[in-house]
């Protein structure tokens, strides 16, 4: 019996929960080979690059999680919150804007996006 997306994301989260990580991305990977830009295989997905000190792996995962839902406040906070740990102030300064733009009352957008402009010594703004 094929399990549905839905039941395959229940079992992947429940596998991450778990802290079987391998066991979790490879039930994302799956729902990847169903839809690739399925935002929360992609961001769950990232979340364990990052967890294994894989952030660059993590960037194109976030991207592809966004594209496949750009209305996920929280795929986008920890997108920006992961650039602005590896010090990709510009790319962090575009993306809060971005965020901003979708979603003006994400508080979080504009804190991350005044860490931001504090890292880039632009204060006055």
């Amino acid at each position: 019996m094929k399990l549905t997306i839905n039941q395959l994301l229940q079992q992947g989260i429940s596998a991450h929960k778990n802290n079987n990580l391998e066991e979790a991305e490879r039930l994302y990977h799956d729902i990847l080979l169903l839809d690739l830009l399925h935002p929360h295989a992609n961001h769950n997905l990232a979340l364990i690059a990052i967890s294994k000190n894989k952030s660059s792996d993590a960037f194109p995962l976030f991207r592809a999680a966004i594209k496949g839902n750009p209305n996920i406040e929280n795929i986008w906070i920890n997108y920006i919150h992961t650039l602005l740990i590896e010090n990709l102030t510009e790319e962090c300064e575009m993306n809060c804007k971005k965020l901003i733009t979708l979603q003006p009352d994400s508080a979080k957008a504009y804190f991350y996006l005044a860490e931001t402009l504090y890292k880039l010594n632009r204060l006055k703004e």
